[in-house]
């Protein structure tokens, strides 16, 4: 008996796998189903599908634009004006005679502090308070030095000689001489003698001395001439003050009234800060100081508690101003204002101020830190602070540190630049990579997905209310990431190349066609291009216009190849909502 051989005959095996979790930028080799090399304009808002981001408004058009910051509504620098947006629409402007640059704000109460110019702004009133101020008696005009109480009073009756008065009644002052220094002296009855008075003060005066000068202010004097007074030049706190004399707490009595006509001065002096935040009712920030050999020093400094223009003057009460030194090494690169205490970074620190029982302290804990230039990418995100440090992303909370994988955006580790926002689940970032190319893109902490937006010049970036705010350094425009304001009428364009395609095929199998399910508005359009063993030519598949229907399925043919990689380009709002891949394996029957 024969066997009948029959020939082999190639079968052709198809399989269809379906996507429909579409993730966002990742640019690394092991890139997960559905990611993307490079997007524009795209979101993450209608996860699990990808859409255009949400469209832009306008909310104001400055002159010279700056800088953005949070208070109850958001509030801006315009060249010399502090603005501050209404909650029904408009602005409110005050003049201010800022410099022109970049500021750094915060804000104490109804005080907003505008770094470097050392200025507040009382944002009820108006009123503008410089906060490092100098006030220079006029040259000819006599100023007056004499003895008083705390109040400005004057103690009466007083009797001034080198011996007790005789038959002194019970309160009389007695302003004994026979020394260097005088000693001031109040009697009583009660004891029988004469008891020291502790607290005696000076009186300053000279018309309009006090105008600019309120209580509990630490000023400093200099160009004082009575020998009897040399002690007057260095830095005292304000007890009482008049428009016309100052009441200045004194180590030890003032014998005689004497005066000058040479002019004397007075500063309020404020520390010129980096950093401003404000924390347990008191205004925080650093300052660089050079030291006698020609180094620099770094000091956290802090404002009397409740009064930000006050920097100088120690009383020995627990509010008074506050001085620490860092010496750990490397520059301060951002703060942040937690309720009760701040907290400072370096690029490889964490510096924690904290209380004590004398009065504060600093610990340092070595971490990644903010990057120079990022100090404006720390951001509370939810119960974390979000930053981008030397090595990426980075979340901080309680002490501890917790790295983001950043490896989807390895450039990230080495911008010039960056600025960010956040709110609810979205940390907006806006960077300048080491090549000098800007990028917007955004953070999802819920998804942990990265996507991009596009590459407008972000010179400022402030989340206020349920909006994040953008400072368009191009056009000067002030523009919400969300919508609120005039909305741009322009359609959105967008973009988005896919990782390989068939990198996941097993050997044989070849990707027949593919078919995309997505929803595009009317009128928009949108192409679709292919790249074939990464010949870096994109050609074309097909062309999509919005019409009456809400979404299409746009099948595409690809030529045969080991390596695709797909490219969408469009207008319009737009959701990819699923990819088909069709491949086929050829084998024998």
């Amino acid at each position: 008996m024969s066997l009948l051989h029959l020939p082999d005959l190639p079968v052709r095996r198809r399989e269809v796998r379906l996507t429909e979790r579409f993730g966002g930028i990742d640019l690394t080799p092991a890139a997960a189903e559905g990611s993307f090399t490079y997007m524009e304009n795209l979101c993450a808002d209608g996860y699990p599908h990808l859409t255009t981001r949400p469209r832009r408004g306008v909310i104001s058009i400055p002159r010279a634009a700056e800088s953005l910051s949070a208070r109850e509504t958001l509030c801006f620098t315009d060249g010399g004006d502090f603005v501050i947006t209404l909650p029904g629409g408009g602005e409110r402007r005050i003049p201010l005679g800022l410099t022109p640059g970049k500021k750094e704000m915060a804000h104490p109460g109804a005080l907003t502090v505008i770094l470097p110019d050392r200025v507040a702004v009382h944002t009820v009133s108006g009123k503008a308070i410089p906060l490092a101020l100098t006030h220079e008696t006029p040259r000819g005009v006599t100023v007056q030095f004499h003895l008083c109480r705390p109040d400005g009073a004057p103690y009466l009756p007083l009797t001034t000689a080198p011996a007790a008065p005789e038959a002194p009644q019970h309160g009389d002052y007695w302003l004994d001489t026979a020394d260097t220094p005088a000693r001031l002296y109040r009697r009583s009855e009660a004891r029988g003698e004469w008891e020291r008075v502790s607290d005696p003060h000076l009186a300053v005066s000279c018309p309009g001395i006090g105008l600019s000068f309120a209580r509990g202010d630490g000023v400093t004097l200099s160009g004082i001439l009575p020998a009897a007074l040399d002690w007057l030049n260095g830095t005292h706190l304000v007890a009482a003050r008049t428009d016309d004399r100052l009441i200045l707490a004194a180590p030890h009595p003032l014998a005689h009234p004497c005066g000058q006509t040479e002019p004397v001065t007075v500063r309020r002096e404020m520390p010129r800060l980096s950093h401003p935040v404000v924390s347990g009712g008191r205004l925080w920030g650093c300052e660089t100081v050079e030291t006698a050999d020609g180094g620099t020093l770094c000091r956290i400094r802090a404002s009397r508690a409740g009064d930000p223009t006050n920097w100088e003057g120690v009383s020995g009460s627990a509010t008074d101003p506050v001085t620490l030194t860092y010496d750990g090494g490397g520059e301060i690169t951002a703060a942040f204002g937690f309720p009760d205490l701040p907290v400072f970074f370096t690029e490889d620190r964490v510096i924690r101020v904290e209380a004590t029982a004398g009065g504060y302290r600093l610990r340092t804990t070595l971490c990644d830190g903010v990057a120079a230039g990022c100090g404006g990418t720390l951001a509370p995100l939810g119960d974390r602070l979000c930053y981008l440090s030397r090595r990426g992303l980075r979340l901080w909370k309680d002490g501890k540190v917790t790295a983001v994988d950043s490896s989807p955006l390895p450039w990230l580790t080495a911008v010039q630049w960056g600025t960010a926002a956040a709110l609810g689940d979205a940390y907006h970032l806006a960077v300048t990579d080491r090549e000098g190319k800007r990028h917007l893109l955004t953070w999802r902490a819920d998804l942990d997905l990265w996507h991009r937006a596009d590459g407008i010049d972000a010179a400022d970036l402030c989340a206020v209310g349920e909006e994040v705010y953008l400072l368009d350094g191009e056009s000067g425009a002030v523009m919400t990431l969300l919508g609120s304001g005039l909305p741009d009428p322009r359609p959105i364009r967008w973009e988005a190349e896919t990782v390989p395609l068939t990198a996941d095929l097993p050997q044989g199998t070849t990707l027949a066609r593919l078919d995309l399910r997505m929803s595009l508005s009317v009128g928009g359009r949108a192409a679709f291009f292919a790249e074939y063993d990464g010949d870096g030519q994109w050609h074309h598949l097909a062309t999509l216009t919005g019409g009456s229907g809400t979404v299409y399925t746009v099948p595409l043919k690809p030529r045969r190849c080991d390596t695709l990689r797909l490219r969408l380009v469009g207008e319009g709002d737009m959701a990819l909502r699923a990819m088909a891949r069709s491949s086929e394996t050829t084998g024998r029957k």
